[in-house]
């Protein structure tokens, strides 16, 4: 398969959603976790927390459920490929000269 050398809008579209996303995301479980000790013994977990409040806050979107399940068949798409795809490599193994985050993360080939 032959790939596009420039992406199209409609990719850096996602890209760019799924980094967003991952930025909200991450945010808010950083602020559960660091005040999850001082929760009740019986509280849910931050993850189970977390997804409650996702889907509450989302239940909106329910009129939209074919936009909706496309969108979960996508990121969960793009989470599979990512993980087939992109291979981290230990700091270790790469030159000491070269400081760039990406020289960490490498393409399958």
């Amino acid at each position: 398969m032959t790939r596009p050398q420039h992406p199209s809008p409609g990719l850096d579209e996602l890209v760019d959603a799924l980094l967003q996303s991952y930025g909200q995301l991450a945010v808010i479980l950083d602020h559960m976790l660091a005040h999850s000790e001082h929760a009740s013994l019986d509280a849910d977990p931050p993850l189970v927390v977390l997804r409650r409040l996702m889907k509450d806050v989302l239940t909106p979107m329910a009129d939209e459920a074919d936009a909706v399940a496309t969108a979960a068949r996508t990121v969960a798409r793009v989470t599979d490929t990512l993980g087939k795809e992109l291979l981290l490599v230990p700091s270790s193994a790469t030159p000491s000269c070269r400081h760039r985050q990406e020289r960490h993360v490498m393409r399958r080939r």
